[in-house]
């Protein structure tokens, strides 16, 4: 349950720097900082006091955000598709690949979740 917590948490701080990289204004700061904390409980719940229920909610929320960061990287994706999830402002090299460390941080951690809660057979 460790490796989740580190991975869930690393996956965090470098979205929060990849999202911060991008010079939001102040209300955009808060709402970054404000899902980040949010997302924080839903690990700590998960991790520390095994609920289990934190945890999915916080991988529903992570494949959400993983699809909204599709359309800068589904350069050949359907055209509906690109233009609903097309960024307002061009990302720079580093936030690209600030957004793929914290996606993987994210697959990451979903493993090392699943990988605790398999039950263990007995022989």
């Amino acid at each position: 349950m460790k490796m989740f917590e580190w991975s869930a948490y690393g996956s965090i701080i470098v979205g929060l720097l990849s999202d911060l990289s991008a010079e939001p204004t102040t209300g955009v700061k808060f709402f970054i900082i404000l899902v980040a904390l949010i997302f924080r409980q839903l690990i700590w719940a998960a991790a520390r006091r095994d609920q289990g229920w934190a945890a999915w909610v916080y991988f529903v929320l992570l494949a959400i955000a993983m699809f909204f960061n599709i359309g800068e990287f589904w350069a050949g994706g359907p055209s509906w598709l690109r233009e609903l999830l097309t960024p307002e402002t061009t990302s720079t090299a580093l936030q690209r690949t600030l957004d793929v460390v914290w996606m993987l941080l994210a697959i990451v951690a979903f493993y090392f979740y699943v990988a605790a809660r398999k039950p263990v057979a007995r022989a």
